[in-house]
């Protein structure tokens, strides 16, 4: 079932489109991510899904309600938007996470019980009385957490709750996100981190100047990217354009004068992708079952822990990944003469 589904919405600011006809849907209980750079559309996105702003056309449904005809109030109440600055209010860490449930008019013994086990679940437990503005930056994410889900909202909105963190509290932080998650919790965020976005998500929406570019497992996302924009926002390497030709079911594809062979087929102007951990290097040319072998020579290396990232020239960069004790057993360097191969299936065609 769909807690949201979004039909060709767009949201303009005077003259300047913000949003262009964004068709989405969210499953109940997933992690969607929504991804892309600064100023793309994901938080004007996430504060229409919240009903704190209006799109300019298109339509909204949360759990099948048109947001059109709604109880905009009834709504809001089944969802919670957690910005990027977590907000503190002066006082406690009780008052900061039971101010919502006050407002809502619940009785002491529910509200402290909420608290209570809000707390626990965010690891926070025995801080009701400390000053919430005295708390680690941490502390203080995980009391939003809490403020957040005292609620028992349907759906939780996070708008790039990693972005002012450091490394160990971006952990703590994903860790949350996954731990809400199995309470059947749907979770709607957005991120400029697509290594974030792979970890967490069940599905990711790639947007760009407020386009969605592609909709898609993380996998998909990465292994088959169905744009050049996709692919260079994931980072994604040897990324080639080129002409191709079918022959016996085979794309043979010329880029510049090198013809690489790809499983899928597609005939005309492509682009491809050879991911680098598909790529193997050698000493003397194998006999494989690989159909894509090139002669060339290393022309860059970068170390990247247990593995050696190479360049290898062969009329194009190719880039490989290299385990550092092969690096070191085939005694490889800048200006080493090498084969490179890759088979025809791990080339990706679009």
């Amino acid at each position: 079932m769909n807690i949201i589904e979004i039909s060709n919405l767009n949201k303009n600011y005077r003259s300047r489109e913000v949003l262009k006809n964004i068709n989405l849907n969210v499953r109940a209980g997933e992690i969607f991510a929504v991804i892309g750079p600064s100023g793309a559309g994901k938080t004007t996105l996430l504060r229409i899904i919240n009903l704190l702003d209006k799109p300019t056309s298109g339509k909204i449904f949360f759990s099948g309600e048109n947001y059109e005809d709604c109880d905009r109030l009834k709504i809001r109440r089944k969802m919670v938007l957690l910005f990027q600055d977590t907000a503190v209010m002066s006082g406690s860490v009780y008052d900061n996470v039971s101010y919502g449930l006050k407002i809502r008019g619940m009785s002491k013994e529910e509200i402290n019980e909420r608290v209570s086990f809000a707390l626990e679940e965010m690891g926070i437990s025995g801080y009701e009385q400390r000053n919430a503005k005295n708390l680690s930056g941490g502390e203080k994410q995980r009391m939003a957490f809490a403020r957040a889900t005292v609620f028992n909202p349907d759906l939780l909105i996070l708008d790039e709750p990693t972005a002012n963190l450091d490394p160990k509290n971006v952990g703590v932080v994903e860790k949350l996100i996954r731990k809400i998650a199995e309470n059947n919790t749907t979770i709607i965020m957005s991120t400029h981190r697509f290594e974030e976005a792979i970890s967490l998500a069940d599905r990711i929406a790639v947007i760009q100047n407020g386009e969605i570019l592609q909709v898609g497992t993380p996998g998909e996302i990465f292994r088959k990217p169905e744009s050049k924009r996709v692919a260079q926002f994931v980072g994604l390497e040897n990324l080639f354009e080129g002409i191709s030709e079918i022959k016996e079911e085979i794309s043979e594809i010329y880029v510049n004068e090198i013809k690489i062979y790809a499983a899928t087929p597609k005939e005309g102007k492509v682009r491809l992708i050879v991911h680098p951990e598909s790529v193997i290097v050698s000493r003397e040319k194998l006999v494989s079952s690989a159909r894509n072998n090139f002669k060339g020579k290393i022309t860059e290396t970068s170390d990247k822990g247990v593995l050696v990232k190479v360049v290898v020239d062969v009329g194009i960069p190719v880039i490989a990944l290299v385990t550092r004790r092969s690096f070191e057993e085939l005694n490889l360097n800048i200006n080493s003469d090498v084969y490179v191969s890759f088979k025809a299936s791990d080339v990706h065609v679009f």
